[in-house]
């Protein structure tokens, strides 16, 4: 086994791992109940951390030990044992034309244009991918660490300008409160006026901003130096830079940057809850709030252990200080370790993982067909292609055996090379057999394979005596990209089959057939909700304008998915929108429809609706609560800056945190 292949075991092994402990992590804290909420901070941090170091440390020790639980797989097997040639089975009888169109089907475009490897008699070691995908991601995940190194760089270069703090009172604070927490090591303490949040840099310095040694009050200024004390204390700064760099290096893992989002979470309640314990709740929390004034508009360039640079939990943190919310009781540190060991090692046991085992070389043996059709190599025969099997013919009586074995394997073996349309014009013949059945799998079969010329035999297959040949053929003709005509399909408009009337209004809508629009707005008045709903979906993706009559009779049709459809559809039509028709909308019963209608006023930033907007913050409904927030931060309007001064004190969490990030980011323009 080479470097790639075992670089390959490992990463997949990795992948498996981390999602297996990021994704129970997030589970677990999202619906542990009150069992996950007594874990509190200090829970979170090592649970965070397990799950984020965790995979590394597993794939490496499973790897390393060749630790096979049961699940684990190979990325490529050795060949099966070799047999002698024997003749294809010959498929025949009319009880097994309809299976052997499916399974016809089933070998999907794959095989279609191009030279399947059986065709050509040879096994080749099928490591091309493997090395391809190892190299195209140890280039990736090399960029991605060099570009977060470069935005490091950036940091320092803006920080250049730092100076030592030695006079005033923060050198003496900051001794008081090292000598108290126990930290003998020395900490520097530097200023800078080019950053707007004090931050904690490496493992001894704490940077402050210039403002901090003249616009804020002596408990103030201790309160903060408390909070980046507790960083360094915690060693937040070196945790967050392996987090990013495990989310740059390892990319393909979408939980990691979950997981570091969490953690610096996580390290910025434990640093208020060390900090609020030597300076106070109060001062801590005024602290915050002035420091997020000085924040500018474009933050650190790269995620760093800081009092305020996360302002989306600046909201949520001043509440926590401010309401005394008590510290979690998480666990000792002996017997956190413990545990996060123990479940490592059960990873280790059981999670299944990856081997990288080679295929040995077999060029030029040719392949013979075993006894189900299937291709087995033969190195006693000379190399030539072999030749598979023919489509069941209708004339044959019935073969119980062959049956079976189709049955059995599900598929047949790919039957055209490249240039060969064999197949496909055989599946076009059995569109007109006696049997529905077998013209309902022939369409369903053209479809997967999608081969043009089965366009216009489809086409007609629309006027099918049966219902669900139609619904077959018009299904088949959505996977071909282009060559379909929309007039046959706009005709499925006036069917009496509900379900074929709104797959068919659904194709147009997708082949963007302007020319249908007419028909579409015609069929937003169908008895059937569904159509409806579908018909304005389609005009949605059209875009004409020419629809905007009929999809804004939509927004007070009786069923409210409709209606909700119809809002949407009035974001993409970009035309005049009543205000009266958002502003009943904002007062519907149906709490997705209200959300559709915020979001239109918001993009269209309707200020006639303003106070119906403000009255939606006291909405039942949650969501609704925060669209409608969301959308009084885009309304050019005196009202919603005051709805928004006095949301910052909101009972909703979201509410309030929009209201801060809105001022927030106001004061930095």
């Amino acid at each position: 086994m080479n470097v790639l292949d075992a670089t390959a075991a490992w990463l997949l092994t990795y992948a498996r791992h981390s999602t297996l402990l990021l994704g129970a992590a997030w589970l677990f804290l999202r619906l542990g109940g009150t069992t996950a909420r007594r874990l509190g901070p200090g829970g979170n941090d090592l649970l965070w951390k397990t799950a984020l170091v965790g995979g590394l440390v597993t794939a490496s020790v499973q790897t390393a030990l060749g630790v096979r639980p049961a699940g684990s797989f190979a990325l490529a097997a050795p060949p099966p044992a070799v047999q002698a040639p024997v003749t294809p089975p010959s498929y025949a009888g009319e009880a097994t034309v309809e299976r052997a169109v499916e399974a016809v089907g089933q070998s999907d475009s794959r095989t279609v244009g191009q030279t399947d490897r059986r065709a050509v008699g040879q096994v080749r070691e099928p490591v091309s991918t493997t090395k391809v995908l190892v190299i195209a991601w140890g280039a990736l995940s090399l960029l991605l660490v060099t570009w977060y190194a470069g935005r490091r760089l950036i940091l320092v270069g803006r920080l250049g300008d730092r100076r030592v703090v030695s006079e005033g009172p923060l050198p003496g604070l900051l001794t008081e409160l090292r000598r108290q927490a126990g930290v003998r090591r020395t900490i520097r303490l530097t200023a800078s006026a080019t950053i707007s949040s004090p931050v904690a840099l490496g493992a001894d310095e704490i940077c402050l901003p210039a403002a901090a040694l003249v616009e804020l009050e002596p408990e103030q200024q201790r309160a903060m130096l408390a909070h980046e004390l507790a960083h360094l204390v915690r060693r937040d700064p070196q945790w967050l830079g392996l987090a990013c760099l495990i989310e740059r290096a390892f990319f393909f893992q979408p939980l990691n940057r979950l997981a570091r989002r969490r953690l610096q979470q996580s390290a910025e309640y434990l640093a208020d809850e060390w900090a609020a314990g030597r300076s106070g709740r109060v001062p801590l929390a005024r602290c915050l709030v002035k420091v997020a004034e000085w924040i500018q508009a474009s933050p650190l360039s790269v995620p760093v252990a800081g009092m305020a640079e996360e302002r989306s939990e600046l909201s949520a943190r001043v509440s926590r200080l401010l309401d005394g919310a008590a510290p979690g009781r998480g666990l000792p540190g002996w017997a956190g370790g413990l545990v996060a060991a123990g479940c490592l090692a059960l990873v280790v046991a059981f999670a299944p993982g990856a081997a990288g085992l080679a295929l040995p070389e077999a060029a030029g043996d040719e392949l013979a067909w075993d006894a189900r059709g299937a291709p087995v190599a033969s190195p006693e025969s000379e190399p030539g292609p072999a030749a598979p099997p023919d489509l069941p013919t209708v004339a044959a009586e019935p073969d119980e055996a062959s049956s079976a074995a189709l049955h059995q394997s599900g598929d047949l073996p790919a039957t055209r090379a490249a240039g060969d349309t064999t197949v496909v014009r055989a599946l076009i013949a059995r569109l007109k057999d006696e049997d529905a059945g077998v013209r309902r799998a022939a369409a369903d079969a053209l479809g997967r394979i999608a081969d043009p010329i089965a366009i216009p035999d489809l086409v007609r297959a629309l006027e099918d005596e049966d219902p669900e040949v139609r619904q077959a053929a018009l299904h088949s003709l959505s996977h071909f990209e282009r060559g379909v005509p929309a007039a046959p399909i706009r005709k499925l408009l006036e069917s009496d089959d509900a379900e074929l009337r709104g797959t068919a209004a659904e194709m147009l809508g997708e082949m963007r057939s302007r020319e249908s629009v007419p028909a579409l707005a015609a069929l937003v008045r169908d008895p059937d909700a569904n159509v409806r709903q579908q018909a304005i979906e389609a005009l949605a993706e059209i875009a004409d304008p020419a629809a905007a009559p009929a999809v804004t009779a939509a927004l007070t049709d009786a069923d409210p998915e409709v209606r909700h459809s119809a809002f949407h559809a009035m974001e993409h039509l970009k035309v005049e929108v009543p205000p009266a028709a958002v502003s009943r909308g904002l007062g519907d019963q149906s709490a997705d429809v209200r959300v559709a209608a915020v979001e239109l006023a918001s993009e269209r930033r309707m200020v006639d609706v303003v106070p119906d907007l403000v009255r939606l913050l006291q909405d039942a409904n949650g969501n609704v609560r925060q669209t409608a927030a969301e959308a009084l931060t885009e309304m050019p309007s005196e009202a919603a800056r005051t709805a928004l001064r006095g949301a910052i004190t909101h009972k909703d969490p979201k509410v309030r945190r929009i209201a801060v990030e809105y001022f927030g980011e106001e004061e930095d323009q």
